[in-house]
């Protein structure tokens, strides 16, 4: 339908034929929205502007009664109707607009201007509200088509009764098949769907109070909110459209190897290795899906050549040979995970024979913040007798596979089969939701994503490219500018991390060879000595930019309180890795102690230079596994500063310094200008 849109069309409202599977009561509302949409251009068209003629009026108010239709169509159930009534609506609204047109050459008269583009834009936007009221209908009525067997089924999955996760959990392969056949094509659509709700959103942007009939004005509002709310919608969906059908094993099977990572016992990707898994899904349906202690391989390859560990697993843990357990000894994911893999491949062959060994399509890991998350929204679970909820879930499992195997009986081998009742149960439950729950579902699995509580590495080159272009790989960013991460390695300190609190300071001052950073990170520990908890032994490693120089450290130890009696200081390793100059110092901070660690190192030239022209950035990435650590940030530039964001607060202005409080629940980025 190209031919019937206006020519200044933003690109972004391209033709797209399909677009979300979604909630369908939350499309039925936003049909609502789109018919106040038409109502308002319509009011627009009809307003006293003489200069608008009353083909441009008519044409209005045929795209407005068009959708008004459509929405009552769709309110129905009536799919084919609404989305033939969409179409006429986005025709009968770029006519419109087409009219309007003509009259551009008025369009520098004042007044009479910003009224032309006032009408333009909320036509403009009515349109992107059919455009995707009709491609959105497209796309739930190809999934659910794709997905019943008959007009009855239809019905019951679009009206969302409580039957409906049973049909869809229920369907044959062959309808499953079709229905993520049917996704996995609109995903480009949906993407498209996006971009026109963004430019539907910008051209409303573009819409003053002022230049409306005051009548008009709380229309325009509504249609503002309605937009606003499906933009959000379609963000939050579109990069699970993206990878979900590839993810779900279509159009091939896929075997992933995931990790339970216990970030009660910190490591560099999110927590200690301790649990492993196989799941293997085709088309929707999960398969094969179990859970092993990780010693369950590790032993048995203890006879066998083995490759050195990294010096600090050496000295601070004192091994010798390394194992899948440790493996995930870099911050970079997928540097990790290559590690984990080949570990796993070397390890598994020794315990159950090289022909048992999976080929894998991934490796996905997941800490506790999601299992917790997960269980606030599916409800307690009780296994074995034992109730676990979000709230005492770590706990409460700690404790099982810690010491209340022994007390109930069950042999050590078997001490973690709990956990894959657990696992099994969760994704029962999972299956089993309602269509209209989904998408909290998506949501909630996305804010994990975001926040590094889950990390994926995979084999499909596409899927991989979306996982990285989203940061949910656990990738070391390559930024421009000035970079800080910081990353901790419990060593030997049993559970401790749970106990612990730290938080980050960052400062960079001026001098005349240019600029000193200091990083430096406290630790308090509010636990004892326990089965679960000691003293807290941590192998710290500070990222910065390539080239830095260490300068010193202080509040290294050589090593703890009852290997070291004397406490004596400790000294800084430095390497170069992942494109980085990395510090890296051991710190042991014993039960009701706060220590801190600190470095300080010489930034390299090229950020006295990007400051000297007038800019600096900087790049503070989290750490996987960790949740909101507090940074402070001091950095005196020597000259003031003219803007920065986030901003400071009103009584940190108008001096040479950027002082700020955040905390790195994600990764965060600033910005300063002088």
């Amino acid at each position: 339908m190209t031919e019937h849109r206006a020519p200044n069309l933003l690109d972004a409202r391209r033709r797209h034929r399909r677009a979300l599977l979604g909630r369908p009561k939350f499309w039925l509302s936003f049909f609502g929205a789109a018919a106040v949409a038409a109502l308002v251009v319509g009011a627009v068209a009809a307003a006293p502007l003489a200069i608008i003629s009353i083909r441009v009026k008519a044409k209005a108010e045929a795209g407005s009664a068009a959708i008004v239709a459509a929405a009552e169509a769709a309110k129905q159930l009536n799919i084919s109707e609404a989305i033939a009534k969409f179409g006429e609506g986005e025709i009968a609204l770029g006519a419109a607009r087409r009219e309007l047109a003509m009259l551009f050459a008025f369009a520098a008269v004042p007044w009479i201007g910003d009224r032309i583009e006032t009408a333009d834009r909320t036509l403009a936007a009515g349109q992107a509200a059919a455009t995707i009221g009709r491609d959105t209908l497209s796309v739930v009525g190809d999934v659910v088509s794709a997905a019943a067997a008959s007009d009855e089924t239809r019905s019951r999955i679009l009206s969302s009764l409580p039957d409906a996760a049973d049909i869809l959990r229920d369907l044959p392969e062959e309808r499953r098949r079709a229905m993520l056949a049917a996704l996995d094509r609109g995903a480009p659509e949906i993407r498209a769907a996006l971009e026109t709700s963004s430019a539907a959103l910008g051209e409303l942007a573009g819409v003053a109070d002022a230049d409306l009939p005051e009548s008009l004005r709380a229309s325009v509002a509504e249609l503002r909110r309605k937009l606003t709310t499906l933009h959000a919608v379609l963000k939050a969906v579109e990069p699970a459209a993206a990878v979900l059908p590839r993810l779900l094993g279509y159009p091939e099977g896929h075997t992933y190897l995931f990790f339970l990572e216990n970030s009660t016992e910190m490591r560099p990707t999110g927590g200690f290795l301790g649990t492993f898994g196989i799941v293997t899904v085709k088309d929707a349906a999960i398969g094969r899906l179990e859970t092993h202690d990780v010693y369950a391989i590790d032993g048995p390859s203890e006879a066998t050549p083995r490759p050195k560990p990294p010096a600090p697993l050496v000295k601070y843990l004192g091994v010798d040979k390394w194992y899948l357990r440790d493996a995930n000894w870099s911050p970079d994911f997928g540097v990790s995970a290559a590690q984990m893999e080949r570990f796993f491949v070397e390890e598994a062959g020794v315990a159950w024979g090289p022909d048992k060994v999976p080929h894998l399509d991934g490796i996905i890991a997941v800490t506790p913040e999601i299992a917790q998350d997960l269980l606030r929204f599916l409800g307690p679970i009780t296994i074995d007798g034992q109730k676990f909820t979000a709230d005492n879930l770590v706990d409460a499992l700690e404790y099982r596979v810690e010491i209340g195997y022994a007390k109930a009986g069950i042999p050590a081998h078997q001490r973690k089969e709990i956990l894959a009742k657990l696992v099994d149960e969760v994704a029962r439950r999972l299956t089993a939701l309602p269509v209209s729950e989904l998408l909290a579902v998506v949501g909630l699995i996305e804010r994990n994503l975001n926040e590094k509580q889950i990390l994926l590495a995979m084999k499909d080159t596409d899927v991989e490219r979306l996982v990285l272009d989203r940061d949910w790989g656990g990738a070391l960013a390559h930024v421009a500018g000035d970079y800080l991460s910081v990353i901790d390695a419990n060593m030997a300190a049993l559970k401790t991390d749970s106990v612990m609190t730290r938080s980050i300071r960052y400062a960079v001052t001026p001098d005349a060879g240019g600029y000193v950073a200091t990083a430096a990170v406290t630790y308090e520990n509010k636990g004892g000595f326990s089965w679960k908890t000691t003293r807290y032994r941590t192998y710290t490693r500070v990222y910065a930019p390539s080239g830095s120089t260490l300068i010193g450290v202080s509040g290294a130890m050589e090593d703890d309180k009852l290997k070291d009696p004397k406490r004596r200081a400790g000294k800084a390793d430095v390497y170069q890795e992942l494109g980085r100059t990395a510090f890296g110092a051991f710190i042991a901070v014993e039960p009701g102690e706060k220590r801190t660690l600190e470095f300080r190192y010489r930034l390299p030239a090229s950020i006295g230079q990007e400051i000297a022209i007038g800019g600096y950035r900087l790049d503070v990435e989290k750490q996987p596994g960790t949740v909101a650590v507090p940074l402070t940030l001091d950095i005196d530039f020597g000259k003031k500063l003219s803007s920065a964001e986030p901003g400071e607060e009103p009584k940190e202005h108008k001096d040479s310094h950027y002082r700020l409080r955040t905390d790195l629940r994600t990764d965060r980025h600033f910005e300063v200008r002088f």
